[in-house]
């Protein structure tokens, strides 16, 4: 069976990869540039990959092989009746609002609801090593030494051991802003990177990481020093950590298309799946960037706990808000 899905693969594999192509590069840029012969082909060989993924089902053939024929026709079939196809295509800023629309309400979606275990085990392992080591640190707080240096439990505890009574100048924010932007956008991308070691890289950083952030947090409430610390962290919370989940899930997927490739070797098979990496990558980064503008110019602020509590509220309703109105309710077409 593996030799006739193979051979099948092989017979076919051109047309596949062209109609791949195609529908990447419209799915990524609307309006993208194609030729006339290109604009002519893809009609034709999305009628021709159907019928391939008909007999392939007919034959009883692999079933990595169906579900990647499964993907491209989905794929394929969304552009063909949804999008306009446009041989010259556009620029300027309305193209780049209709890009970033896309981007939110379709690309991400999709690609989210494709890769929700991976989410949901990237938001275990980050989130479950950050509350468990939270909970021992806080009950013993010399515990915080075995993953976190004495000079940043220093830092942290003369960082928090003052209420904020003078807010940062603009000058102040500004590099702050830079560094956060700096600091957490290599945190995300270590992780996703690391996935290259059939993800074995990404369940590290991910429990280092929560166990690292679990440890400051435990060994600052266990100092007495919680409340600076909640009006600190409050505002930006939502986005920081959900960018470094996104991230981390990213690697993930990394990992999965290194250790199963299916019937094609380890560089195509990240070559094909490197659209929803990106966009896993695009999403955490935007969420971090965000994260960073909120801890850069409004967390140190000396301004009432309630303005900080109600951004976070806004942040985390935001958050479902899209989960459930655009990934979770929206039903992805299967051909």
């Amino acid at each position: 069976m593996k030799t006739l899905s193979h051979n099948f693969y092989l017979k076919n594999r051109e047309s596949w990869e062209r109609l791949e192509d195609i529908s990447d590069r419209l799915d990524r840029r609307k309006g993208a540039e194609l030729t006339d012969r290109e604009v002519q082909d893809f009609p034709r060989l999305y009628r021709k990959v159907c019928s391939d993924l008909a007999e392939a089902r007919l034959k009883r053939l692999s079933p990595d092989l169906m579900t990647y024929l499964n993907q491209i026709v989905s794929g394929a079939h969304r552009i063909l009746y949804r999008e306009r196809i446009n041989v010259r295509g556009k620029r300027g800023g309305a193209y780049l609002a209709d890009l970033f629309r896309r981007f939110l309400f379709s690309s991400l979606p999709a690609v989210f609801r494709r890769n929700l275990s991976f989410v949901f085990l990237s938001a275990l392992l980050f989130l479950g090593s950050y509350a468990l080591s939270l909970a021992l640190v806080y009950s013993d707080s010399s515990l915080a030494g075995i993953v976190v240096s004495q000079e940043v439990l220093s830092m942290m505890e003369e960082s928090y051991a003052e209420s904020m009574s003078e807010g940062r100048g603009g000058g102040i924010s500004t590099a702050m802003f830079t560094y956060y932007i700096q600091h957490n956008i290599s945190i995300g991308f270590i992780s996703f990177a690391a996935g290259i070691l059939f993800g074995l890289g990404t369940v590290y950083f991910l429990l280092f990481n929560g166990l690292q952030l679990g440890a400051i947090t435990g060994y600052v409430l266990s100092l007495g020093y919680g409340r600076n610390f909640l009006i600190f962290v409050t505002a930006h919370s939502v986005f920081e950590l959900s960018g470094l989940i996104l991230a981390g899930a990213a690697g993930l997927l990394l990992g999965h298309t290194v250790l199963s490739p299916g019937i094609i070797n380890r560089r195509q098979a990240i070559d094909r799946k490197k659209g929803e990496l990106l966009t896993l990558v695009g999403a955490a980064t935007l969420l971090i960037f965000s994260a960073a503008i909120i801890e850069g110019y409004l967390s140190p602020q000396p301004i009432h706990y309630g303005i900080k509590l109600a951004v976070f509220l806004f942040s985390l309703s935001l958050e479902f808000f899209y989960l459930f109105r655009h990934v979770l309710r929206t039903p992805e077409e299967v051909v």
